[in-house]
């Protein structure tokens, strides 16, 4: 099944979002803060299983992403690399300081693998982002 990279990204930014602890700042002028922020708005809707977080996430940076597909992608995967691999350490200091049954360790370890190869993913979504061409990312090609 292929999925745009905007959508990877933004199922990705979902998927971690419960790490993100952020607040909201109202920067720029308000039409176009309003613009910008529909823009997101539109796109989540329409592009993930989950627009409301999607919105929530991504809608901080609205005067950064402006109406721009490619800004949209990367800051979700900006975002989503950044959570991903912050929860990455965590799961390692947490698999070493506690002491865990041997089915729930070994659980913990193949959990703490798969966080770890999706840091990997990430950052070679991010590696051809910068590669891609600007066309790819125009409004409806998904």
């Amino acid at each position: 099944m292929e999925t745009s990279v905007a959508g990877l990204a933004i199922a990705a930014v979902l998927f971690l979002h419960f790490s993100v602890n952020s607040s909201c700042s109202a920067t720029g002028s308000l039409p176009s803060r309003n613009t910008n922020i529909e823009y997101i708005k539109t796109t989540c809707y329409n592009t993930t299983l989950y627009p409301k977080l999607c919105y929530h996430t991504l809608a901080i940076y609205a005067s950064t992403i402006e109406n721009n597909p490619k800004l949209l992608a990367s800051t979700a995967l900006n975002v989503s690399l950044r959570n991903t691999y912050s929860t990455s350490r965590l799961m390692k200091r947490v698999s070493k300081l506690l002491v865990l049954e041997p089915r729930v360790a070994a659980a913990m370890v193949d959990c703490t693998e798969e966080v770890g190869d999706s840091v990997y993913e990430l950052q070679r979504s991010m590696e051809e982002m910068g590669q891609a061409d600007g066309s790819r990312f125009s409004k409806g090609n998904e």
